[in-house]
């Protein structure tokens, strides 16, 4: 058994690592949406178009066209100056009563907060979530949301709390109702209110523009609740109680933005600590504090109120007071009529206005539906907090895509509808992911390898043409017509696939080169066979790190003893190779002198039928979406694994990189060769993260990743069969095909049968499935085993935003500190601007 120096702790003394690892969290499940959606030019769709794109246009015009009125039309003042001025001002008192007229300053300030919040966000935030290093257009959206919320919520819980510090309710329940009616307010309690009744209106706008979440209905519902509790409060002379529940639920909607917003910077530390004070604010205030409200409208109201019919002046100023005990003149002036008395200051704002304790349940069940909203989110967050003992992430799980999802421009059909129904995504992928427009594969020579520096949207859409020349005759091409450019691919190397050299041609911006001859990637090695491993070693390959997990590695011994098994041969040679392919071929590669260190970034749990069914999904439904949301699982758990490889690239000899000394003094070579079972995806995600970091412009990490699926061209119409002999695959493209819903349960069910039956299936069965599923069938198997640019390129930017990029995902995530990440930069760079 090949041992490994442990050399200033880079690796451990056996050749194999043990790593703790955790399981993978499921990537939150995604809205379902169709790929090809029917026109709709109907005047509403129509209409919520304009609203999505032109939302600072329409305010402003609708603001100037006010303005013109009020100015050219001296008639018209008398209407459109119940926009500019708040109404009823009493000059004796200098406060202001309440009525309907105060409903256009309400609207003007819905028009306002519509125009103010798109341009804060374009012109103010935008730079500064491009600052904080989010590029993709979702990770803008959300974190400019998240934004928007911190600034309003801080100014209105601020000034709500210095009203309400220099009232005579402060911290005292009961005088918010002693004293009722309270027909007039100060100038700024009242403008308070208003104001902050227009931004909920305008936050029922909000929640239909920007891109929903798993509890949208909620929110919606909520927002119409807190409307409808402003309108009735304001209608009954009962802001105090408003201003109140008001600033106790601001509070929380401050904390709970900023944590979002330090998980997109990638700032994991710092979020999970905002978010442990989001859940201590949340309890507080809307749990106990906002319960105490609510139970001082039951218990306190009654007795602080005396019951009765109040009149008033025309100033606005008590005259006399009518009790419930004479029950012939309370019910005469209206005492028994609830919604009469609730809109009284919309109806007869000086009139008599009665309180019966009965009115009191009313605004209770608003509240009290609200705070069921509020149980039902924190049990979410209770999960959320589960996860974060566990040692995860803070994620708010609500969200359908938040934080976990990838932005990538993928085509979809452009309908009015469509745009209307997602305008608030801005560009959101179609996840139907079965229509034969989109390029199933892309197959680019060596020679076609183009380093121009492009920005992300670039690269995805240059990514996204090349894909697009190429996909037909890529379909079209046998696999076993390809020819492999030689270099980067060693082809004659028997048993092994996708072998080449990771750092072809590859240079950094700084105009650094890659050292030759140390970094190889290539499919599982299990039948190498001692000239195999000798070959290897002659490229230069001295150290093998596997990625892969158990069952996958049990599976390749399966494999093997079963060719073994069937074979007549007596030749003690090659049953030794089989024998030592178990585990990688550790006994031709010790043979051979090639070191074998095990680092499974998934270890148990990654190949369950319940995972394979989330990856059928993923990789098939969703295209290049769901790549990246594996790639951030792999970067998720695959840390430690990651981190050990790395630290063998840092503490290389200094001197020759590419060499070290054996026994006895001979030399042997230093390379590393990475693999998973396809080199793909795990090890792509690695050779990702460590160009990344060397400088590598990311276009020509993801030709090198795409060189990939050239790699595999040998053995993916073998993939490919498999896929589409089990049966499991079968019931699920043909529900697909016919608009089933299928659940990932139902998917591992057949999974689990397919097990049971040897994943087998005759050929009648296949005579009975339609052709076109076939058709459909292969053509989301051969998306599940392709490499295309745009995932390396989406994976790039979601690395970027969830981990703050490759080196601060190298010091936090894999423990690497600054000698050993200066180490790979002086290790695997050569010439011009290798430090950089």
């Amino acid at each position: 058994m090949a041992t490994t120096q442990h050399s200033n702790g880079a690796l451990p003394k056996t050749h194999t690592v043990h790593m703790r690892t955790e399981k993978a969290p499921s990537a939150p499940k995604r809205r379902k949406m169709q790929a090809n959606k029917v026109d709709d030019e109907g005047l509403m769709a129509s209409l919520c178009t304009l609203i999505c794109n032109h939302q600072i246009g329409i305010s402003v015009n609708l603001l100037t066209l006010l303005c013109l009125t009020h100015t050219f039309f001296p008639r018209a003042r008398s209407r459109t100056s119940k926009f500019f001025h708040m109404s009823y001002y009493n000059p004796e008192t200098d406060m202001y009563g309440c009525g309907t007229d105060d409903l256009p300053f309400v609207l003007l300030w819905t028009v306002i907060f519509t125009g103010v919040r798109v341009a804060v966000m374009e012109y103010m935030l935008d730079p500064l979530a491009r600052l904080g290093g989010i590029r993709t257009k979702k990770g803008l959206d959300r974190f400019k949301e998240q934004a928007w919320l911190i600034v309003y919520y801080t100014a209105s819980w601020s000034l709500g709390m210095y009203i309400m510090y220099h009232s005579e309710f402060w911290l005292n329940l009961h005088a918010i109702w002693e004293g009722w009616p309270f027909r007039e307010a100060d100038g700024l309690f009242k403008w308070y209110y208003l104001v902050q009744w227009g931004f909920w209106v305008q936050q029922i706008l909000v929640v239909n523009v920007e891109e929903k979440r798993k509890d949208y209905a909620q929110m919606f519902t909520h927002h119409i609740f807190t409307t409808a509790l402003m309108c009735l409060s304001y209608g009954y002379f009962h802001m105090r109680v408003g201003i109140v529940i008001l600033t106790i639920m601001d509070f929380v909607d401050i904390i709970l933005p900023t944590a979002k917003l330090l998980k997109y910077m990638g700032y994991s530390n710092a979020c999970d600590y905002a978010f442990g004070l989001f859940v201590i604010s949340w309890v507080v205030t809307r749990h106990i504090l906002y319960m105490m409200v609510c139970w001082s409208i039951y218990a306190y109201a009654p007795v602080d109120m005396a019951p009765g019919c109040y009149f008033a002046d025309s100033t606005s100023k008590q005259t006399s007071f009518v009790p419930a005990s004479n029950a012939s003149q309370f019910e005469a002036y209206g005492g028994n009529n609830h919604w009469g008395n609730l809109l009284k200051a919309y109806s007869d704002r000086n009139g008599p206005i009665c309180w019966n304790p009965q009115i009191r349940y009313y605004f209770l069940a608003l509240l009290l539906t609200l705070q069921v909203f509020c149980c039902i989110w924190f049990a979410t967050i209770a999960k959320v907090v589960y996860k974060v003992l566990k040692g995860n992430a803070a994620e708010d799980l609500r969200s359908d895509d938040e934080g976990e999802d990838e932005e990538v421009e993928v085509d979809q059909t452009k309908t009015i509808f469509n745009m209307a129904t997602t305008c608030g995504e801005s560009g959101m992928s179609s996840s139907g992911g079965m229509t034969a427009q989109q390029p199933k594969e892309e197959e680019v020579g060596v020679d076609a390898l183009t380093f121009a520096r492009l920005n992300g949207a670039s690269q995805r859409r240059q990514a996204k043409r090349e894909s697009a020349r190429e996909s037909a005759r890529t379909m079209a091409t046998p696999d076993n017509t390809t020819t492999l450019p030689s270099p980067p691919f060693y082809t004659h190397i028997p048993n092994i696939n996708n072998l080449r050299l990771a750092t072809h041609s590859l240079t950094t911006q700084s105009g650094a080169t890659l050292r030759p001859n140390l970094l190889f990637r290539s499919a599982e090695v299990s039948k190498v066979d001692a000239a195999g491993w000798t070959a290897l070693r002659q490229l230069g390959v001295g150290h093998v790190f596997d990625l892969r997990s158990k069952p996958e590695i049990d599976k390749g011994h399966s494999n093997n003893d079963n060719n073994n098994n069937n074979s007549n041969s007596k030749d003690d040679a090659n049953a030794d190779a089989v024998v030592g392919s178990k585990a990688g071929g550790e006994g031709s590669m010790q043979e051979a002198g090639v070191q074998r260190t095990w680092v499974p970034v998934f270890e148990e749990s990654d190949y369950s039928p319940e995972r394979l069914a989330e990856r059928y999904a993923k990789y098939m439904d969703q295209d290049v979406r769901g790549f990246v949301e594996a790639y951030s699982e792999f970067l998720k758990s695959g840390g430690n694994a990651y981190g050990v490889i790395l630290r063998y690239l840092a503490n290389l000899s200094a001197s020759a990189p590419g060499q070290g000394e054996g026994e006895e003094g001979v030399r042997r070579p230093r390379g590393a060769l990475i693999h998973c079972t396809a080199g793909k995806d795990r090890t792509g995600m690695f050779f990702g993260l460590l160009f990344d970091f060397l400088g590598v412009p990311r276009d020509q990490i993801a030709t090198e990743y795409h060189l990939t699926q050239r790699g595999l061209s040998g053995v993916r119409e073998q993939v490919v069969a498999r896929l589409l002999a089990s049966p499991a695959f079968t019931k699920y493209m043909t529900a697909q095909a016919s608009g089933t819903p299928i659940s990932p349960g139902d998917i591992a069910k057949a999974l689990h049968d397919d097990a049971a039956r040897g994943s087998s299936t005759g050929s009648d069965g296949d005579k009975q499935i339609p052709q076109e599923i076939l058709d459909k069938g292969r053509e989301a198997a051969l998306r599940m085993v392709s490499a295309r640019k745009e995932s390396m390129l989406g994976a790039l930017e979601m690395l970027d935003r969830q981990f703050g990029g490759a080196e601060r995902y190298m010091r936090e995530v894999c423990g690497l500190g600054d000698g050993e990440l200066e180490g790979l930069r002086r290790n695997l760079l050569v010439g011009h601007g290798r430090g950089a």
